[in-house]
């Protein structure tokens, strides 16, 4: 949805250097002239030592310079979603949807 509405791509970048196993980081490009605007990572699922609450982290502030070199900007979403499990999906609660 948020592709259509905002002329954005997103792709998850395998590899990528992040702070556990069950955090993915994503790359935002603009649709048109294909322009890397930033970066995203989604750290959804509880653990043990992670704090309860849904909170969004601006890591890097995104900006563009003088000569026309971009910052990306770097954010962070974390939560704490259900897991899927084998045989059934994640169902989120509405309060849950609504945070993500």
């Amino acid at each position: 949805i948020y592709e259509d509405l905002l002329g954005l791509n997103f792709t998850k970048l395998e590899n990528a250097e992040v702070w556990h196993d069950d955090v993915s980081m994503y790359q935002v490009d603009d649709w048109l002239s294909g322009d890397t605007l930033g970066y995203f990572y989604l750290d959804l699922h509880p653990r043990d030592g992670k704090f309860a609450h849904a909170a969004v982290f601006g890591l890097q502030l995104g900006s563009l310079g003088k000569d026309g070199t971009r910052d990306k900007a770097v954010r962070a979403m974390v939560c704490n979603f259900p897991r899927p499990t084998e045989d059934k999906p994640a169902l989120l609660t509405h309060k849950q949807v609504k945070t993500f």
